[in-house]
């Protein structure tokens, strides 16, 4: 499901004139903070363009709902979560449905997310698709890290920059949610303002975490043992991502 709050709204209205005025281009990369909106943004465009609705992205109509679901035939995404490598086979299966007509979709949609995470093979083969574009064909590149990338990559794609929200907005949000004030403030400070980065931080459980240090901070005399242990604790979350 699209997280709607997760989705930015000003670039969502530039998508909204650019279609009106028919000016939108085939490819466009997404850059801002990991966590900051940008494939559910993406995915809400999906649904923008392809909207069967009076009034776009309607949310209702048959296309919206499979586009939410994950079931649209005509739009893709590439990338995931655990940050693993894009490889040439992924691109090749994205240059194979270009080349086919759309199923249903007024325009297919491809979303290649973390694009840092190409090997080279794969993003040069992603360069040429880039260079011969198809009609009827949107593209959409995300990265939180644009240095990483080709510049021949980025020098064909339209760059939208995507910013953290303010901290009262998503301490707003997230108060909304059932947070207290003083909980959904410190997540707010603490990720930055990047709503993605507080729903992993919740999911993790990460102020019943902070209140228990806290609580042996203050109240525990043996502190130098709790350090060590913490610190070990730590230690072996790193080791395990590492792994």
């Amino acid at each position: 499901m699209i997280n709607t709050a997760q989705i930015n709204m000003d670039v969502m209205q530039r998508f909204s004139r650019l279609l009106a005025g028919r000016r939108l281009a085939h490819a466009y990369l997404f850059v801002g903070p990991q966590d900051s909106g940008k494939t559910q943004t993406a995915l809400s465009i999906s649904q923008l363009v392809n909207c069967e609705g009076p009034q776009a992205p309607c949310g209702q109509c048959a296309s919206c709902r499979k586009i939410a679901s994950g079931n649209h035939p005509d739009v893709h995404v590439i990338g995931n979560d655990a940050m693993e490598a894009i490889k040439i086979e992924e691109i090749r299966f994205i240059l194979g449905r270009i080349q086919l007509m759309a199923y249903e979709a007024r325009t297919k949609v491809f979303i290649i997310r973390n694009i840092e995470l190409m090997t080279l093979e794969a993003a040069n083969a992603l360069l040429k698709t880039l260079e011969e574009p198809t009609p009827n064909t949107l593209m959409i590149l995300t990265t939180s890290v644009p240095e990483a990338n080709l510049d021949t990559i980025k020098s064909r794609c339209h760059i939208v920059k995507f910013f953290p929200s303010s901290v009262n907005r998503i301490a707003q949000l997230l108060t909304d949610e059932g947070l207290n004030i003083q909980e959904a403030r410190f997540l707010a400070v603490y990720t930055e303002g990047c709503l993605g980065k507080t729903r992993k931080l919740i999911k993790q459980e990460i102020i019943p975490h902070k209140r228990k240090v806290l609580d042996e901070m203050l109240l525990n005399r043996n502190n130098d043992n709790f350090l060590k242990s913490l610190a070990a604790d730590a230690q072996e979350k790193f080791d395990n991502m590492a792994a």
